[in-house]
């Protein structure tokens, strides 16, 4: 079954060395997800995630563990 789901991911998240944007925009593209990431500050960022289920599960458990230092995801409404 095909979802969206909106997100917003606090944490260290524009630190140097560490592209967080490009980091899940791979991610996304590897498990057939659409969507944006965007940044609404240092430490917080909003995506949108389209596409079967069980990829997009698969994007949000890697927002949730992130790149090293980057923490916590949640639904958006």
């Amino acid at each position: 079954m095909k979802v969206r789901l909106h997100i917003f991911i606090r944490g260290e998240l524009n630190l140097p060395g560490v592209p967080f944007r490009q980091i899940m925009r791979e991610v996304a593209r590897r498990n057939n997800v659409v969507g944006w990431v965007r940044f609404l500050s240092d430490d917080v960022a909003e995506a949108v995630l389209e596409g079967e289920e069980r990829d997009v599960d698969a994007v949000l458990r890697w927002a949730y563990a992130g790149p090293r230092r980057c923490w916590r995801a949640r639904r958006g409404t």
